[in-house]
């Protein structure tokens, strides 16, 4: 039974669309319940929750709360709500549950509310959160615009839903860090076009985990850029205008992703990066990092090549070159390009947790060689050379600030060596002037008078 509260108008209801159908809806009308039920209101009163014991109804009206401070947080929209959000307790259907669903429902004098119809076994289950996430995407999605009657509308986009979720709860529905590892070892995310396109409804558990964790580091990337939260959530307000699958909507928010669609798969790449190392420490010293990028790069080589024959060309005389140098020439084979995306790889773990004066550098090596294991490039030796410099510089710098602050730390006395004369004793102590204001004189008087 669905339950209307709009008064003083005729309210219109979204029929759901048949399972596996698309996305659209199509509004039709209905006539109010007259039966009045119990309910909970949220503190902010976006959230009305109908069904269900008091104590079940207060729960989802506390779960409801934090997740829209936590939609305004990931998404950057404004926290001023327009439309209330219902969510209705049903009683389960059956000895197997119903799916929960969300529809936008519009009255008469440009007035909606999202409804969420569920069964109340699921409060306080992701299931039900994650409708909650979707309602509030609907909201903001149409705080500004809402559908005209009998017009079909848009729910909002799996990937941006699910990823917003996680990203809420990622403290207490943390997904392990080896996930991101593999996602990362496996090559790069894929094509936004289909990723956007697909539905996790359908998907097993292991797969699903897998989508959560590719669309909340997607939600993360859109984040890094240089519009920020405004972008997305740009990108929020203007989905009553388009499709859900339109990628070049998605893009279309973010200009800098627009002018260089490649950036993104950098920045989600980076994304699923950070996250795997998101439960080890922020970074590390600088002596660590140095040691670390070290690691990687002293062990880049070039095989050696039997047939040359160092006798007939002394320029090829003496060991292949090794470290970073070496990588434009081991990337000119198909089997050096592996190992090359391999250093990439590995310096983009350390990228995550370099020190903050390393990063930099850790960035450039990183950059050349992701560069390099796709095609040759002509200024790879010079943009090697100079990260080289700049990586002596900071290797210096950092090794004279540690020898001061070991200087300093074993120079400061806790007390005075014996034998060596306290040049402050004997010295009259000076106090404080006295104070001559009203307050003062006062309490002066009130003390003097006390102690006779």
């Amino acid at each position: 039974m669905t339950i209307f509260l709009v008064t003083g108008c005729v309210p219109v209801i979204a029929q759901q669309p048949e399972r596996g159908g698309p996305a659209k809806k199509e509004a039709t009308e209905a006539k109010p319940s007259p039966t009045p039920l119990a309910r909970t209101m949220s503190d902010s009163g976006q959230f009305v929750i109908y069904g269900g014991s008091s104590a079940v109804r207060l729960a989802v009206a506390r779960t409801g709360e934090a997740l829209r401070k936590g939609w305004a947080l990931e998404t950057g929209v404004p926290e001023a709500w327009k439309w209330p959000v219902i969510v209705n307790l049903l009683p389960p259907a059956g000895s197997r549950s119903a799916a929960p669903s969300t529809s936008l429902f519009i009255g008469d004098g440009d007035t909606a509310k999202v409804q969420i119809d569920a069964p109340a076994n699921l409060a306080g289950s992701p299931q039900l959160e994650i409708e909650i996430v979707r309602a509030l995407a609907l909201e903001s999605a149409h705080r500004e615009q809402i559908p005209q009657p009998g017009k079909p509308y848009q729910q909002p986009p799996e990937w941006l839903v699910e990823g917003a979720w996680q990203k809420i709860f990622a403290d207490r529905e943390a997904l392990p860090p080896r996930l991101f590892d593999r996602l990362v070892e496996s090559g790069p995310p894929p094509k936004l076009e289909a990723f956007i396109r697909q539905r996790p409804a359908a998907m097993d558990s292991t797969s699903r985990a897998i989508y959560r964790a590719q669309a909340m580091a997607l939600l993360a990337a859109f984040a890094s850029t240089p519009e920020s939260l405004k972008g997305v959530a740009a990108y929020i307000g203007g989905l009553s205008k388009t499709r859900p699958e339109d990628a070049k909507a998605l893009l279309a928010a973010f200009p800098s992703l627009e002018a260089d669609p490649a950036k993104l798969v950098k920045l989600w790449t980076l994304s699923l990066a950070r996250a795997s190392a998101a439960d080890r420490a922020d970074s590390l010293p600088a002596a660590e990092t140095e040691s670390q990028l070290a690691q990687i790069l002293d062990s880049i080589s070039l095989p050696e090549d039997p047939k040359k024959d160092a006798a007939k060309d002394p320029k090829k005389s003496g060991p292949p070159p090794a470290g970073a140098g070496a990588l434009p020439e081991l990337a000119k084979t198909k089997e050096g390009r592996f190992l090359v995306a391999r250093v990439a790889k590995r310096l983009m773990r350390l990228e995550t947790r370099a020190h903050p004066l390393y990063r930099p550098v850790v960035s450039e090596f990183r950059e050349v060689a992701s560069a390099l294991a796709v095609k040759p490039r002509r200024d790879a030796p010079k943009r090697i050379a100079a990260a080289g410099e700049l990586r002596a510089a900071l290797a210096g710098r950092t090794t004279a600030v540690a020898d001061y602050m070991n200087w300093f730390e074993a120079s400061q006395l806790e007390s005075l060596p014996e034998g060596a004369p306290d040049l402050a004793a004997g010295l009259p102590e000076v106090g404080a002037p006295p104070r001559r204001d009203a307050i003062s004189a006062a309490l002066d008087a009130a003390q003097k008078e006390f102690r006779q």
